[in-house]
C-alpha cells in the first residue's frame, strides 16, 4: 500500500468520534456515556453515587458485615473505599454525615476498605496504606478487623477505628 494511503487509512481509524463509543450509563464503576462522570445516571446504581477526585463513590445504605460489603461493592465494579489523602477523608466524612453542607447520605458509621490481619494493614484492592487517621500511630489490636469511620464530633471527625469483620455497618465503595 502506498505510504500516503496507509496514513489516510490510519487517520480514518483514529478519527472515529467518541460519541460512537458511548453507551448508556450502567452501575459498573466506569464512565459508560463518556461525559466525564462515573455512574451518575439516577437509575444507574441502587445506592447514591457522588463523583469527586476523578472517582465515583457509592454510599451503601444497607448495613452489612465487612466481607459482605466488599462483595456488594465488587458486584458493581467498585472496591470498598481506600482513602489516600486528608482531603479525600474529609470529603467522605462530610458526604456521609451532616457536615458543613448539612446533608448526610449515610449518617452512620461506615466501612472503608482497610483490613488489619497479622499486624498488617492492607486495602482490599491490595495496596499498602500510606495514609492513616487513627491518631499518631495506628492501633495494634490482636486479631482480624475491618476499618470503619465512626461519627465523631469535631475535631475528631473523620478518624478511623477498627471493628470485627462480622459487625454490620453501612459502607462507602470507590470506583477503580
Amino acid at each position: 500500500m502506498h505510504p500516503i494511503a496507509r496514513s489516510l487509512t490510519f487517520a480514518a481509524l483514529v478519527a472515529v468520534p467518541t460519541t460512537a463509543l458511548a453507551a448508556p450509563e450502567r452501575c459498573n464503576g466506569r464512565d459508560d456515556d463518556l461525559d466525564g462522570a462515573i455512574d451518575e445516571a439516577p437509575a444507574a446504581c441502587p445506592q447514591p453515587v457522588r463523583n469527586r477526585f476523578g472517582k465515583a463513590y457509592m454510599f451503601v445504605r444497607n448495613s452489612l458485615p465487612f466481607w459482605d460489603a466488599v462483595d456488594y461493592c465488587e458486584r458493581y465494579g467498585y472496591d470498598l473505599a481506600s482513602i489516600g489523602t486528608p482531603q479525600e477523608n474529609r470529603w467522605l466524612w462530610e458526604a456521609a454525615y451532616n457536615g458543613s453542607d448539612n446533608i448526610g447520605i449515610l449518617n452512620s458509621w461506615f466501612w472503608i476498605g482497610m483490613t488489619y490481619e497479622g499486624f498488617t494493614y492492607t486495602w482490599v484492592n491490595g495496596e499498602i496504606p500510606a495514609y492513616f487517621v487513627f491518631g499518631s500511630n495506628p492501633p495494634d489490636p490482636r486479631g482480624a478487623y475491618g476499618t470503619y469511620v465512626p461519627w465523631n464530633p469535631a475535631p475528631l471527625n473523620g478518624q478511623w477505628a477498627l471493628a470485627p469483620f462480622q459487625d454490620s455497618l453501612k459502607a462507602v465503595c470507590e470506583s477503580p
